[in-house]
């Protein structure tokens, strides 16, 4: 399965956010979509769900335009997970996973032992077994995340477009979650996804794309998006670059004074905003 986009370019409530991203994602791939906030990171992740209509160019879907394929048909495909899910609070875990399963048959088809399968499948990839009879209501932020993964799961795709998937997850979960992602690059999904950190970026995805103003500025392996002027750049803030436990490299907001914030009255201002109240 490839996923290409052809010089698309996309607005916002009539303001361009993306132009001209042209790329081809291919099965197998982990592909983190970076930025600044307002880059068009999430813009971009919604023309290439089909979740908006393009100015100009076009997304391809194993050489189909997926404006013009039939819903049921491309989420047959693709699924896809917002950064912030919404709604369903009434249901359980398990009957939210279970609409994943509408692709396959139809709103108005019983489940079958195939879909059954399928879902409690996705509720453990998902680490949300033990959530499964709860109603999204009752559950954290983080528990509500991973009932909304288990959906995307159920939904079996063979392309995964993620935004902020490790939102509101606690680090047990977020690395449990990468991991899967992992997993399922490994059994041929393309998974494309936003991501907020990127150490998480950097550590596990094939493929960084970074964005700067609407366009891409970088597309390739993550050892070479670790530049710290690049990154200033593209971020706005210093960066450098320094070696985890593990030895490989960690990029990280820069101390020093283009980082410091106003002091607080009395205080004197500390690197990252914090300050050194002498406690």
């Amino acid at each position: 399965m490839k996923l290409v986009a052809e010089s698309l370019s996309l607005s916002y409530h009539g303001r361009p956010v993306v132009e001209g991203a042209s790329f081809a994602l291919a099965a197998g791939e982990l592909v983190a979509i970076v930025g600044a906030n307002g880059s068009g990171k999430s813009t971009l992740l919604s023309g290439l769900a089909a979740l908006k209509t393009p100015d100009h160019g076009r997304v391809l879907l194993d050489g189909r335009d997926v404006r013009c394929m039939d819903r049921r048909d491309l989420a047959r495909h693709l699924a896809v997970l917002h950064q912030f899910a919404t709604g369903g609070l009434d249901l359980t875990v398990r009957d939210l996973a279970s609409r994943g399963r509408y692709p396959h048959r139809g709103p108005f088809h019983r489940e079958t032992a195939e879909d059954r399968l399928a879902v409690e499948r996705a509720l453990t990839l998902a680490n949300a077994s033990v959530l499964a009879d709860r109603k999204l209501g009752s559950l954290s932020g983080g528990e509500r995340q991973r009932a909304w993964i288990a959906l995307a799961l159920a939904q079996e795709p063979e392309v995964l477009v993620l935004d902020e998937p490790a939102a509101w997850l606690d680090l047990k979960h977020e690395s449990e979650l990468m991991h899967l992602l992992r997993q399922l690059c490994n059994r041929g999904v393309l998974v494309v996804a936003v991501m907020h950190e990127l150490l998480l970026a950097t550590r596990f995805a094939d493929r960084v794309i970074a964005l700067a103003g609407g366009r891409i500025v970088f597309d390739g392996r993550p050892a070479e998006f670790l530049d710290p002027a690049f990154l200033e750049r593209v971020f706005g803030v210093p960066m450098t670059i320094v070696r985890g436990p593990d030895g490989l490299p960690m990029p990280v907001m820069a101390t020093g004074p283009a980082c410091e914030a106003p002091a607080l009255d009395g205080e004197a201002a500390g690197p990252l905003g914090v300050a050194a109240s002498g406690l």
